[in-house]
């Protein structure tokens, strides 16, 4: 008697949908770990940005410009005034740790007038190729944080 071979078997179906499981459980966990470093660099760049529009904006109008930071969210004002409404304020996906005081004030020729070295870092050890912020008296680079280090400029490199 010959059996004719019409569809696949139930081992078969079971092997195909473990295959399948393993996979997609390999994947998600991938995926999560590229959107957290995902984010950390845009949250990271994100900051950068604006940092360098304020001097720019400082710089351009003539005008002091200013910057609050919190572990949480960050403010931007149009004066070195911090008593008023900020003119945008950001708020953060992951926290942040910073070094000095948490004002940034650029002068009307767009030099930092607050501290001498100013370094802003996310709060966790990642993968992301850029976590930190070092603002000098005359530039503002990104850098990656030493992993278990603490968020001073010496523990930064700069990219």
């Amino acid at each position: 008697m010959i059996m004719k071979s019409h569809g696949f078997t139930l081992v078969e179906l079971v092997v195909v949908i473990a295959i399948i499981a393993i996979l997609t459980t390999i994947g998600t966990m991938q995926f999560a770990g590229y959107s957290r470093k995902t984010n950390i660099e845009n949250q990271t760049r994100k900051l950068y940005d604006d940092i360098m529009e304020m001097r720019s904006l400082a710089l351009y109008e003539k005008r002091n410009r200013g910057l609050r930071l919190s572990a949480s969210s960050y403010k931007l004002y149009s004066s070195e005034t911090m008593s008023v409404n900020p003119v945008t304020t950001v708020n953060l996906t992951t926290p942040i740790t910073y070094n000095s005081g948490s004002d940034i004030i650029f002068d009307t020729r767009g030099l930092l007038k607050t501290v001498d070295n100013s370094t802003i870092c996310v709060s966790s050890s990642n993968d992301a190729s850029v976590d930190s912020v070092v603002v000098s008296m005359t530039k503002i680079t990104l850098g990656k944080l030493d992993d278990g280090a603490s968020c001073v400029h010496d523990n930064i490199t700069s990219k």
